[in-house]
């Protein structure tokens, strides 16, 4: 059984036919194909053409059958050809027959019919009749034809019996085709084109000629250039030299357009009429004038040109028509356009590109004028007119504007209400009497902005997020929208609700005007890969979170790149950690993130050391993880200044030093942060790789005050917050106020106050002098060096200075980094006693330093009297008069030593305290007064308590009688006197000195009265003796005894 097509489809198609099936002696061509469906009889015309074959009439059964196929006559004229086979008896379901050349040429018919095999029964199916071609006809679309219209137009030629009758079809019949045909014709308007270049439905038989270079029944043609031609087609077969040539004239035209096509202008206004063509599907401006067309109007009492350029000008009211014609040939129908001249009847603003009057911030806009008349038509307006436009320029800025006030580009710079005023008083040199005028409020917001942006989730089953997308800007009114509800919905507050995976567009939109909107793309995937971001930050204070921030990514399916998520922290993460000194603590997970990440797990330690941790998530049979290494360190402490702040003068600089923080090893992958006001400082980093501290060095340019901020964090962004370590330190720059001399006594016994303006000097030896210079709030400077100081002697024959114009600084070299001390001054004495008077007053920075430092400032001179006076009082080295001191023992025998030039002040040192008393003499304060106490030796030191001086000893030994020798003579005349000489020895048998002889308390005992006298004489001080005169009274004999109570 044979499967049938559908019924009552024709087609048509080319299959090659073999030379056995037409008659042998003829040389036959491919032929016709005429496809017939369904069993309903059908009538086909062909055409009878020498030396091709037709083949024509494929019939298909529209029934399940089988048949068998028979003419009604028997002629090589025609021949049934079964095309599908199935069954050997040769059987089929459709058929095609073929028509050779005809001997007799003359109409012919012959029937087909088709004899089902399984019924017997015979049924007409075809009839076929062959026809000479009378007559040609060509069929086209249009007679005129687009000037490069791509793609070309068709032609089709038709032929006809000489009743009329159309032929079915004239397929592989080869036509003539040419330009002109009959009578002289442009050559260059038309071409005809091949049909292999577009992709047009056509017969394969006519593919088959055009491959050859022959034309079918089917022809391409082009318009090369406007103008006009006549085609022909005629049969190249001998049997029809009789047939006439079908002729058409075809007119090629530009594709042209006039802009505007209908004007409304105002009386005495212009409007300038634009030639467009549309080329290759795009419209472009042709040049006028141009040698081709020209503009003319039909009434010129309404309107009139007023150049060759297409400007017109509104002469009284009225309509008429404004026409293109061609230069040279004013047959050719060309478009035309109208313009009406009429009275105006309102003004209108609008502002494009949207036409609302509620605009954004920043953002160009036109503002538009227009004109209308009565029956609310737009005017063209042209340059006589004369429109004012008033923009308040606190909230709009006029970039350009039309010359007739109709158009002005700018852009709002200014949120709030603004009027905007257009107004029409004159065209030209007519003025209305009542100008027309309009106005509207301009209302402009702030762009809206939706934060963030993008907003990128992990998917986990039964996980939804809740995320609140923040809108700003506009009025404060939004407008919220999904672009896809089944993953997202949004509340008309901004809060997102997750539903599943997928990628959605929230956007929110200014309910005065939706074009001023924002949105954010919100993703829900599943991660790929997780990442501890950051890992050279991995660093806090001991007992203080290290903020690990995790990042997690996903394939982009809109980009293909790898994107990071937002937020994760809801996911549960697992933490390794290899020290037990170290503990994940979620209470001190922070919910802001930096970088990449989209959570973020703190670690505490609670002693400085490191260790590794391990992040885990698990998703399904994946398992993502990463480690990263942690430590702790001592907060960042100020090491220089230790008072926490410096005073500095303009132009000059200090160390600014601190230690602690994180690692400096860590650095060049971290951050070290300094935050000052660069109008007043500046600050350079001086550290080097080698120290465990960060030095900064900062110089004051300007008077003024500001913190000094260091930050020291070992993260590799500059949103890092987690691993910093910060301190600061205050810096003033200052104007000089006070100053002031302290003078270094070297010992704190000193009575002298240092900031007295009387002190003592070596004469020999260099003084150094501390200068303090002070700023308005009592704040001595750290660094002064800048200011130029002039310095005074009264006596310059007794010292010098060794700075002169200088306030010299004091410092000390630390670890690779300089602390000041204190500004000083030298003074050199010339080894000649006497006092001077020093003084020094500071004058005005020295600005030749300045200058080199590139610092300006207005001050040249200090207003203030900023002085300081002292007395230098230049001695010897202290000295005294004796070193060794003996004394008798007696409470009123006071011996006394001379102390020689020095301060004055003095401290004196005794080896016992219980031989001598040591008393300054009230009335001369160089006298020292020694008052014996018991016998003994005692040694006696002064040191000067103000002078750098040497340290002098005085040996002082107290010594009491231990025997009493006398020598005299034992024999006496009556009458007649001896001398006794008395010494006193102490216990050395060293002889006592004598000074004063009431201190020894002599007693003179006699053991018999009335024979000697025994009175003092005198003493000898020089031989230590003490001299009695001794009377002889009476004859006899009697001792004398010599005593004293301060004896041993």
């Amino acid at each position: 059984m044979c499967k049938l097509m559908s019924p009552n489809r024709h087609t048509i198609s080319t299959p090659a036919v073999s030379r056995k099936s037409c008659n042998p002696g003829l040389g036959f061509k491919p032929g016709f194909w005429h496809f017939i469906e369904g069993l309903n009889a059908a009538r086909v015309l062909l055409p009878i053409v020498q030396q091709i074959c037709l083949l024509t009439t494929h019939w298909k059964s529209s029934d399940n059958g089988l048949y068998e196929w028979q003419l009604s006559r028997l002629a090589c004229s025609f021949q049934i050809i079964p095309l599908r086979m199935f069954s050997p008896s040769g059987c089929s379901s459709s058929c095609s027959h073929l028509d050779p050349f005809q001997e007799n040429i003359a109409r012919n018919t012959v029937i087909g019919i088709a004899e089902d095999v399984h019924i017997g029964t015979k049924s007409p199916v075809l009839l076929i009749i062959v026809d000479m071609i009378d007559s040609l006809h060509i069929v086209t679309k249009t007679r005129e034809l687009l000037h490069a219209k791509k793609p070309p137009e068709v032609l089709n030629v038709r032929a006809y019996d000489n009743q009329r009758n159309e032929f079915s079809t004239l397929d592989s019949v080869e036509f003539q085709c040419a330009y002109g045909y009959g009578r002289k014709s442009d050559q260059t308007v038309l071409r005809f084109m091949t049909l292999q270049r577009f992709s047009y439905e056509h017969p394969a038989t006519v593919q088959a000629l055009d491959q050859k270079g022959q034309k079918g029944h089917m022809v391409l043609l082009e318009g090369l250039k406007t103008g006009s031609a006549k085609v022909s087609v005629n049969l190249p077969y001998t049997e029809y030299r009789h047939v006439l040539p079908a002729e058409v004239n075809l007119m090629v035209v530009a594709n042209l357009l006039i802009d505007p096509p209908d004007a409304y202008v105002l009386k005495g206004d212009t409007v300038k009429f634009r030639l467009l063509q549309l080329r290759h599907g795009r419209i472009v401006e042709l040049s006028i004038p141009s040698s081709q067309y020209v503009f003319t109007i039909e009434n010129s009492a309404i309107a009139e040109p007023i150049d060759s350029r297409g400007n017109m000008l509104a002469l009284e009211q009225g309509r008429t028509k404004v026409l293109l014609q061609y230069s040279n040939d004013m047959s050719i129908r060309l478009p035309h356009a109208f313009i009406t001249v009429t009275e105006p009847q309102y003004l209108a603003l609008s502002i494009l590109p949207h036409r609302n009057w509620a605009v954004e911030l920043h953002k160009m806009y036109n503002l538009v004028v227009d004109v209308y008349d009565g029956a609310n038509r737009k005017f063209h307006l042209g340059d006589n007119v004369r429109i004012e436009v008033k923009v308040p320029a606190e909230y709009f800025t006029v970039k350009s504007s039309s010359l007739n006030g109709t158009q002005h580009d700018g852009h709002p710079i200014k949120t709030g209400v603004a009027s905007v005023e257009a107004t029409l008083r004159a065209i030209g040199s007519f003025v209305y009497e009542t100008p027309l005028y309009t106005r509207e409020e301009l209302s402009i917001f702030s762009p809206v902005r939706v934060t963030p942006s993008q907003y990128i989730l992990p998917w986990e089953e039964n996980l939804k997020y809740q995320v609140v997308l923040k809108a700003t800007g506009g009025d404060g009114s939004y407008s919220w929208s999904t672009s896809h509800p089944e993953v997202a919905t949004v509340t008309q507050s901004g809060l997102v609700k997750t539903l599943g995976l997928g990628e959605v567009n929230i956007s929110a939109a200014m309910t005065k005007n939706i074009d001023n909107r924002d949105s954010s793309r919100v993703v829900i995937t599943k991660p790929t890969r997780l990442q501890i971001v950051d890992r050279f930050s991995l660093e806090a204070e001991v007992d203080k979170p290290i903020h690990l921030h995790v990042a997690l990514y996903a394939e982009d399916e809109r980009s293909g790149k790898e994107i990071s998520f937002t937020n994760c922290q809801q996911l549960s993460f697992k933490v390794i950690l290899d020290d037990p000194s170290f503990v994940y603590d979620e209470s001190y997970n922070q919910k802001e993130n930096v970088g990449s990440a989209c959570a973020n797990l703190a670690i505490l330690g609670s002693r400085i050391a490191s260790t590794r941790v391990t992040v885990q998530y698990q998703i399904g049979d994946i398992l993502l993880e990463d480690s990263a290494i942690v430590g702790t360190f001592n907060p960042l402490v100020i090491v220089q200044p230790t008072k926490g702040y410096t005073v500095l003068a303009v132009g000059t600089s200090r160390h600014l030093v601190f230690s602690g923080g994180p690692s400096n090893k860590n650095l060049k992958k971290g951050t070290k942060k300094v935050d000052y006001d660069n109008r007043i400082v500046d600050v350079f980093d001086v550290t080097s790789d080698t120290q465990d501290m960060y030095i900064y060095s900062v110089l004051c340019k300007r008077i003024g005050e500001t913190n000094v901020k260091v930050v020291i964090g070992s993260c590799a962004t500059a949103d890092c917050k987690r691993s910093e370590s910060m301190s600061i330190v205050k810096v003033y720059c200052s104007l000089p106020k006070l100053v002031s001399f302290y003078f270094d006594s070297k010992s704190k016994a000193c009575p002298l106050k240092s900031e007295i303006d009387r002190i003592s000097a070596l004469n020999y030896k260099e003084v150094n002098i501390t200068l303090i210079v002070k700023d308005s709030k009592g704040r001595t400077f750290d660094n002064a060096t800048s200011l130029y100081a002039e310095w005074m002697i009264s006596n310059t024959s007794l010292a010098s200075v060794r700075f002169p114009g200088l306030v010299w600084l004091n410092v000390t070299h630390t670890d690779n980094y300089l602390v000041p001390l204190n500004h000083f001054q030298i003074l050199i004495p010339k080894k000649k006693s006497g006092t001077v008077e020093l003084a020094v007053k500071i004058l005005h920075y020295r600005n030749v330093l300045l200058k080199k430092l590139n610092i300006v400032t207005d001050v040249q001179t200090f207003d203030d009297d900023i002085s300081a006076t002292a007395l230098i009082h230049f001695v010897e080295d202290t000295a005294v008069s004796k070193n060794n001191i003996l004394l008798f023992n007696h409470p009123k025998n006071k011996g006394s030593i001379e102390i020689l030039p020095g301060s004055g002040h003095y401290k004196l040192t005794k080896s016992s305290e219980d031989v001598a008393q040591f008393i300054w003499d009230a009335n001369d304060k160089h006298l020292l007064r020694v008052i014996p106490m018991s016998a003994g030796h005692v040694k006696l030191t002064i040191q000067d308590l103000c002078l750098e001086s040497h340290t002098t000893h005085i040996n002082v030994e107290i010594r009491q009688v231990n025997s009493i020798r006398v020598e005299m003579i034992n024999k006496i005349q009556k009458g007649k006197h001896v001398l006794a000489a008395v010494k006193l020895y102490d216990s050395e048998e060293t002889v006592l000195p004598i000074s004063q002889v009431e201190f020894f308390d002599l007693n003179v005992a006699l053991s018999k009265e009335g024979i000697l006298q025994v009175t003092q004489h005198a003493v000898n001080v020089t031989r230590s003796e003490i001299l009695f005169q001794v009377t002889g009274l009476e004859i006899g004999v009697s001792n004398v005894v010599f005593s004293t109570s301060f004896s041993d």
